[in-house]
């Protein structure tokens, strides 16, 4: 869709979602990673905007934020605001999930009963 330019909107970058299907085409079909897989230890990423460089690496129990370059901003960490200087290393802990009932479907809509017969 961005190659071709099919809604000529792409001349100011990529779209997403776009990139999205190839991610998921690339890590999930070439790559074999599957929601059975075992639980990620580590996610770490760099984004650029706007002049700066931030490094963020996400464990299990925590989440670190590094700036890398550029002016100093300020973030959210679980709707917790916090300041980033040039660097600068910021660790918080990742809280618990928040359990909640599941919700309930509206009458009419639950799912069809599943067949065992493959």
């Amino acid at each position: 869709m961005d190659l071709a330019d099919l809604q000529h909107n792409a001349r100011d970058g990529l779209h997403i979602a776009a990139l999205a299907s190839s991610w998921t085409a690339f890590i999930a079909g070439f790559g074999g990673l599957r929601h059975d897989s075992p639980q990620l230890a580590r996610l770490a990423f760099r984004l650029h905007d706007r002049h700066r460089a931030l490094h963020i690496e996400i464990t299990p129990g925590q989440a670190r934020y590094e700036l890398l370059a550029g002016p100093p901003l300020t973030l959210e960490h679980h709707r917790r605001p916090f300041n980033l200087a040039l660097g600068d290393t910021v660790t918080h802990p990742i809280p618990p999930p928040i359990s909640a009932p599941r919700p309930h479907r509206p009458s009419g809509r639950e799912p069809n009963p599943r067949s065992d017969t493959a």
